[in-house]
């Protein structure tokens, strides 16, 4: 885990030397400060002024040193850990961008946010401590530790007998952590989806007035956190004063067996201030060591939730040397298809043939669950079929640059979706790069125009996050404005008119009339209009078309069409 954090720091490899550089300049000081202050010792003892206060002189000039290298090691540090941080945070969410449908079936958005934006910021602060802490204090640890066997090694052997005690017990801690922290990441998680998912569904909150209720539900998820935080920090708390301990006992060794050592002459006592000098040195370097490897033990976690994101597969593949659609008639042929949503669940469609001709106007009806959704989901590739085949304009879509096909099919779907942003930014959704112009008559065409120059601010007009400054009918029109844009061959209607008033729908059903002409247009219909002026009607029922025709042989031929007309269309003629 650790080596493949590290992978992403290659690119960064020269400033990394520079810093490890400075970082054993650092070192190095350290470990020269030892000499000094025997030296400076040595001074007083034959009261040397002149010596010693050059000896001052030199403890001054190697301080600035050890400052200058702690400024540039670290500055380095946490430029390469930063760059690093925006180098994984944007392959991550490329790599999510480019994942399938089912992917997001399957993980909450709180749970993606969490892992892209708190799980990285983690892995982050791993990289920068573990070079900013770990390979300076290592290095002034060996460093210290060397010249302490120079100075007497017997001492340092007594001395340093606690250190197997010491990286157990940092073992242990650091354990206990990495657990409790991936827990505490899935609490996190569990608060972002529920502030995520509250905020998003604003609307349906204040309609049912159940503030009160999310309020409750987030104070529980924030709870639950803080229990494992508590943990967290108990453990923390415990890991300090246990160090401490350890570090007392074995400066009250050197203290003891040192003493020992001048009062029989074995060791001088300038030395022995030296050794002092030495075990003082090497206190940082144990705690920053002991605190940075718990710290990268809860880090580690946050990793293992980033990767299981990275190393997810696409369901949806293409292939190499896919072919590509310079255009795109509208012929679409389903040939025996079956698909579910996952191997072990029952077909959502079973054995589907159709075909539709290019420029054809098809209406799929149904109850609701029989499939309608997800046979016009299957055209743009948003899953691939279990069983058959999809062809358009002759070639099979799995065989097709997905960019090249999808491209030249548009979606208005009954749920509009809108980004946060001007009006104009949101059509040109459809086109990026479109001009003003263009902008203009794609809006002009969905009847959005005249409610567009109403808005204060016209075109730029900000709509707030989803759109929610906007009504149900003039998101719609956006969107039927952003699909005109895109001048797509292959036009997807999901009930983009279903949940709009009447004088709403009139506007957007008009404008999707406009849309529709010379276009191949899947339709899931609730209008008899659009039903009765279809070219060809599909009736789903649990998975699998049992009619097929026009509105007048089905009413003949077909007897859940002939109950759908008596129960919804019919009084739904507007």
């Amino acid at each position: 885990m650790y080596f493949r954090i590290l992978n992403y720091v290659r690119p960064y490899r020269k400033k990394l030397l520079l810093a490890i550089f400075f970082a054993i300049v650092f070192s190095a000081s350290n470990v020269f400060f030892i000499a000094l202050v025997r030296d400076i010792s040595t001074a007083l003892g034959h009261k040397d002024i002149l010596l010693f206060n050059i000896f001052i002189l030199d403890t001054i000039g190697l301080y600035l040193v050890r400052l200058l290298a702690t400024y540039f090691q670290t500055y380095l540090m946490s430029y390469i850990s930063n760059r690093l941080t925006i180098d994984l945070r944007v392959e991550m969410y490329t790599h999510i961008q480019k994942l399938s449908l089912d992917f997001f079936e399957k993980f909450r958005q709180g749970d993606i946010m969490s892992r892209l934006l708190g799980d990285i910021g983690a892995i982050e602060t791993v990289i920068r401590q573990s070079f900013t802490q770990v390979i300076p204090q290592t290095l002034t640890l060996i460093g210290v530790l060397g010249y302490l066997i120079y100075l007497n090694w017997k001492l340092t052997l007594m001395t340093f007998g606690v250190l197997p005690l010491f990286v157990w017990l940092i073992q242990i801690f650091g354990n206990r952590v990495r657990r409790i922290s991936s827990k505490i990441q899935r609490k996190s998680a569990d608060i972002v989806s529920v502030l995520q998912e509250s905020l998003a569904a604003i609307r349906v909150v204040k309609a049912f007035s159940t503030e009160n209720y999310e309020i409750k539900r987030f104070i529980r998820e924030n709870e639950r956190n803080f229990i494992f935080n508590m943990k967290n920090a108990r453990i923390a708390a415990l890991q300090e004063p246990v160090i401490g301990f350890l570090q007392f006992m074995a400066f009250l060794i050197v203290i003891w067996y040192g003493g020992q050592l001048v009062v029989t002459n074995q060791l001088s006592v300038e030395n022995l201030i030296g050794y002092f000098t030495g075990i003082m040195l090497l206190i940082d370097p144990v705690i920053a060591l002991s605190k940075v490897y718990t710290m990268i033990q809860g880090a580690f976690s946050s990793a293992e939730r980033v990767f299981t994101i990275l190393d997810i597969k696409p369901t949806v593949k293409e292939k190499k040397n896919a072919i590509v659609l310079t255009e795109v008639k509208g012929d679409i042929i389903f040939d025996h298809v079956t698909f579910s949503y996952n191997a072990d669940e029952k077909p959502v469609l079973v054995d589907i043939c159709v075909d539709i001709k290019a420029g054809q106007t098809i209406a799929l009806v149904g109850p609701s669950g029989a499939g309608k959704s997800t046979f016009v989901n299957l055209i743009p590739r948003f899953y691939d079929v279990c069983e058959g085949a999809i062809k358009i304009d002759g070639h099979l879509v799995k065989e097709l640059n997905i960019f090249s096909f999808r491209n030249r099919i548009g979606i208005v779907p009954q749920e509009t979706v809108l980004f946060s942003g001007s009006i104009e930014n949101n059509i040109a959704y459809g086109k990026i790069g479109a001009s003003r112009l263009e902008i203009v008559e794609a809006a002009r065409f969905a009847n959005a125009e005249e409610f567009i120059l109403r808005q204060k601010n016209g075109y730029v007009t900000r709509i707030g996050e989803r759109g929610l400054k906007l009504s149900g009918g003039q998101r719609q029109r956006i969107a039927i404005a952003r699909a005109i844009l895109k001048d797509p061959r292959i036009l997807i209607l999901d009930e983009a008119t279903s949940a709009l008033d009447n004088e709403s729908e009139k506007l957007v059903q008009d404008a999707l009339e406009r849309l529709m002409k010379g276009r191949t247009t899947l339709v899931i219909a609730h209008r008899l209009s659009t039903v009765i002026n279809a070219d060809k009607i599909l009736v789903f029922e649990s998975g699998r078309i049992v009619g097929e025709g026009t509105h007048d042989e089905l009413l003949l031929s077909c007897a859940l069409y002939r109950k759908l007309y008596e129960m919804n269309f019919k009084t739904n003629k507007a």
